[in-house]
């Protein structure tokens, strides 16, 4: 990013046309899925590709940090993902003990 001008970084984010962007290495069988799953958006004349957030909130999940837990937790308060795909990833890659966790670190 340094040879294109991008030199300004916040936080994990590399700040690109004024924006803060982060950038995910796939190192795992979550992190391929949702890559190849990303979808693809126009935006200001660029095309870009984001993570569905069910597959963020899984990342986060996985990830266990507690920043990430508050991240889950807005995503879903802001009813941001579909519980049921969210269900569905949480399963196939082997979540449901971070899942419950949160849900019950939630509910103290």
């Amino acid at each position: 990013m340094k040879k294109r001008g991008y030199t300004e970084i916040r936080g994990e984010a590399i700040v690109v046309e004024g924006w803060p962007v982060q950038f995910i290495p796939v190192s795992n069988e979550l992190e391929e899925e949702a890559y190849l799953n990303a979808t693809t958006f126009g935006f200001e004349g660029e095309l870009v590709r984001v993570f569905l957030a069910e597959h963020l909130v899984a990342i986060m999940l996985q990830a266990g940090r507690l920043k990430d837990l508050a991240r889950v937790q807005m995503f879903l308060s802001q009813e941001a993902v579909d519980r049921e795909i969210l269900r569905d990833i949480i399963t196939r890659h082997n979540l449901e003990k971070q899942w419950a966790a949160f849900q019950n670190r939630d509910q103290q």
